[in-house]
């Protein structure tokens, strides 16, 4: 589930698109991204738990490659205000395809060697190479022509 904009700021907002998902898919989604990686903390991690998902792949800086949360390893969050670890686990994200065009301004064959060598580098510590690519990125049109390449180079072991 990819909630909307400002949903963690509207009450009820998540359970409504939660049930637009399961209509439309079949199914209760467990995953979630937060729309351009806000959330406030620890918020908006709580609700989602509530609302059933499980894994979520927020943490991810929204301008530049890096881990927000310092490891490339799933990891379960803590509620630092209840001292308690949750149910929801937090799948680190290291690059997104917007990022690297408009917020870096860099060609599809450095996002593919910027790729490359976080993929080294992640696998040199056993970590997981996560990253955020947008399915109009994937479009031949301009800006994006070019990018479809760049996922698939990403997507390579």
């Amino acid at each position: 589930m990819h909630p909307s904009r400002d949903s963690h700021e509207k009450p009820g907002q998540w359970e409504r698109e939660r049930e637009a998902f399961r209509e439309l898919a079949g199914h209760v989604p467990v995953h979630s991204r937060q729309h351009f990686l806000r959330f406030r903390f620890p918020d908006t991690f709580r609700r989602l738990e509530q609302t059933g998902i499980r894994y979520d792949y927020s943490m991810g800086w929204p301008s530049l490659p890096g881990f927000r949360a310092g490891t490339s390893k799933p990891f379960a969050f803590y509620d630092l205000l209840q001292q308690e670890e949750r149910k929801l686990v937090f799948i680190p994200s290291c690059i997104m395809d917007v990022s690297c065009r408009q917020y870096q301004g860099i060609d599809p064959a450095t996002a593919i060697r910027t790729g490359e060598t976080l993929k080294t580098r992640i696998a040199a510590v056993g970590g997981i190479f996560c990253f955020i690519f947008h399915n109009e990125s994937l479009g031949e049109v301009t800006p994006w022509q070019g990018w479809t390449k760049v996922f698939e180079a990403w997507m390579r072991p």
